[in-house]
Parts: structure tokens; C-alpha cells; sequence
């Protein structure tokens, strides 16, 4: 098992190392001057030229790419906003709190949520529990969430003044974004489990556990979950990646100083550092749920532990 998580490890970093790579890449590539974009278009060539010339943007490809690969991966420095003129991980340090806690409750929700119902319509097939809970989650799954975003803040904020529309100013503040963030996953992550479930229920392992006698909670816990959770997880890994990933959208709606809003103004400003060190994040960020969902994956299947002991065995019989 530790080899197995080792190997993931070892990929994460190459994902990082590539992910690095394509977004300074993708910004060198990028045609206009990040000088001309930060001085404005008053500015005289001669300004813009110093300006380059500070930031080091008029030095060739490799040179820059070194530059960056060396500081990113060796002497982990990110730089200063060219924007806000402060050190970038100073800034993602104050507006990671935000992101970070409506992706996690956002994913523990979905995961929560989303696995319950999906249980329930599975076990249910064809009766008044999958017929609503289908019906509830083509709703969701039809719903964009900046759309559901709007409407949560038209509702709650502007009509009935239960929230607040923006801004970060207590707990209640994070209601609506994780709501948002949420209902989404839970939908997909609903339809998984419950397609999941119904391969299971008809597996002869179940049957047999029927013709034993046994009752229907135990059949659930003991056969249906475990075996019908391992392509659910996979999914669930993927969504936190995806909740991370796109916290642009509901931050921008909402006006939360999280980094999908930093990134957000990064890109309109040219700043790449911290285009770069965001992008670098989210990547991080998915990543790591990869991880976890393969390590999960790894737990609920036996077979991914005996293939490694196995080949432990083999190489220790060898030696």
C-alpha cells in the first residue's frame, strides 16, 4: 500500500511540473505587452520598455522559463504581484481561508448528501423514492450554479434580507456560496450512486445474501455500499477538483476574496505571477483529491492491495 501511495505522489509532482510548464507557456505565447497593460495606454514606449525590462518580460523563452521552474520548484518563491506589488503567497495566505472552506464543506455536503440519495432511489428502482429523486436531480443538473447563485441572491438577499449578497462578514456569509457550489455535485453525484447501486443490487452475491435470510439494512451496509461506492468515489475526487478549480465563478459572483477572484484579477491585469501561482494551486488542489480518491479506491478494492503484496512478496522471495 505505501509503495502504491508513492507512486501517486511521484505523478502528482510531474502533474505540478507539466501543469508549471503549459500556463507559463500559454502566458509567453499570449500576444500583448503585460507592460503596456500595467502602465495603461498613456504610457510612451519608452516607459513600457523600462517596465518590461523590470519585470523581465523582455528576455528570450528559456531564459524566463528557467527563471521560473528554478524559483517555483527549488527555492519555492512565487514572486510579487505586479498588480498589488506585495509577494504573492503573502496574499494567497489571506484568501485561501475562504476557498478552502466552501470547497470542503462543499465536497463533504456532496459526498453526504449525494451518496444518501443516490442510495435510496437505487434500493428503491421504479417506486415513488427514484422517481423523486430523479426528478430533483435533473432539476440541479439543469441549473448552471452562477444562475442558482443569482437566484439564491435575488431571493435571500435582496426580497427577503436573510443574507448577505456579498463579501465575507460572518458565517452566514458562506451559506449561499456553498449552497451554490453544492447542489450541482450533489445531483451527479446522486445519478452515480444510484447507477451504481442497481449493478450491485443485481449481483449474485446480494441474492445470496437475500436467500440467507438476511435483512435488508444489513444486504445495504455490508454488500450494496462498499461495492457500489468505489465508481461514486472516483467521481467525488473529481468534483472536489472541479469545486476548487471553479471557485472563480461563485467568488465572483459573490465578491469573496478567495484566489478563483485573485486569479480572476490577475488575468484582466496581465499579472502573471499570480496567474502562475493560482493555476499552480488549483492543479495542487486536484491533484491531492486524486490522490485521495485512488487511496479510497485502493481501500474499498481489494484486489489494488493484493496486487502490491503480491508483487512485495514476489521481489522479497527473489531477493
Amino acid at each position: 500500500m505505501a509503495r502504491y501511495i508513492l507512486k501517486r505522489l511521484l505523478s502528482m509532482i510531474l502533474i505540478l511540473i507539466a501543469a508549471a510548464f503549459l500556463i507559463f507557456t500559454i502566458l509567453y505565447l499570449t500576444p500583448g505587452e503585460p507592460a503596456r497593460m500595467l502602465l495603461g495606454g498613456t504610457a510612451t514606449e519608452d516607459e513600457v520598455r523600462t517596465m518590461a525590462h523590470t519585470l523581465g518580460t523582455d528576455r528570450s523563452y528559456m531564459e524566463q522559463l528557467g527563471e521560473f521552474m528554478i524559483n517555483t520548484f527549488v527555492r519555492f518563491k512565487f514572486g510579487n504581484s505586479w498588480l498589488y506589488k506585495v509577494p504573492v503567497m503573502q496574499e494567497m495566505n489571506n484568501r485561501l481561508p475562504h476557498t478552502i472552506t466552501i470547497g470542503l464543506i462543499s465536497m463533504i455536503l456532496t459526498a453526504l448528501i449525494g451518496f444518501g440519495l443516490g442510495i435510496i432511489a437505487g434500493t428503491h428502482e421504479g417506486k415513488w423514492q427514484d422517481s423523486v429523486t430523479m426528478a430533483i436531480t435533473m432539476l440541479l443538473v439543469s441549473m448552471p450554479n452562477f444562475w442558482l447563485a443569482l437566484l439564491m441572491i435575488i431571493l435571500f438577499s435582496v426580497n427577503l434580507g436573510w443574507l448577505p449578497a456579498y463579501g465575507i462578514d460572518s458565517w452566514t456569509s458562506y451559506i449561499m456560496p456553498i449552497v451554490a457550489s453544492t447542489l450541482g455535485g450533489v445531483a451527479m453525484q446522486a445519478r452515480q450512486m444510484r447507477s451504481a447501486v442497481l449493478d450491485v443490487v443485481r449481483a449474485d452475491y446480494v441474492t445470496t445474501a437475500r436467500a440467507k435470510g438476511q435483512t435488508e439494512r444489513k444486504i445495504t451496509m455490508r454488500h450494496i455500499l462498499p461495492n457500489a461506492a468505489m465508481p461514486a468515489i472516483t467521481m467525488l475526487g473529481g468534483h472536489l477538483g472541479g469545486i476548487v478549480g471553479g471557485s472563480a465563478i461563485i467568488e465572483s459572483v459573490f465578491s469573496i476574496p478567495g484566489v478563483g477572484l485573485y486569479m480572476l484579477a490577475g488575468i484582466n491585469a496581465r499579472d502573471y505571477p499570480v496567474v502562475r501561482t493560482c493555476v499552480l494551486f488549483f492543479a495542487l488542489v486536484s491533484s491531492i483529491a486524486m490522490i485521495l480518491t485512488d487511496i479510497g479506491y485502493a481501500y474499498l478494492d481489494p484486489r489494488i492491495k493484493a496486487r502490491y503484496t503480491n508483487r512485495k512478496r514476489k521481489e522479497e522471495k527473489e531477493a
